[in-house]
């Protein structure tokens, strides 16, 4: 065959579609939202955020600083129940 066609499965696949059961549903969205990556982000604005600030580029109010960080903490506490009952199977 040419190296350009796509074969049936290639072309169903869907970036959306991260289980890649055939559906994009809350299956997926749920595989998306609940990682660590968004752990990790959020602790590197939580690092960046003060820099910033403290260099002077650009002044960053101390509340936008805590709201970050609650929402940082957030975070985490959604994705660690989340796994956590998964692992206990709730």
């Amino acid at each position: 065959m040419n190296d350009t066609t796509i074969e049936d499965d290639e072309a169903n696949t869907s970036l959306l579609d991260v289980n890649q059961d055939g559906e994009i549903d809350l299956k997926d969205v749920k595989i998306v939202i609940l990682r660590y990556e968004w752990i990790l982000l959020s602790g590197l604005l939580l690092i960046l955020v003060p820099i910033i600030d403290m260099t002077g580029y650009y002044p960053i109010p101390d509340t936008v600083y805590w709201m970050l960080a609650g929402i940082c903490l957030s975070i985490e506490a959604i994705i660690e129940l989340y796994l956590d009952r998964r692992r206990r199977n709730w």
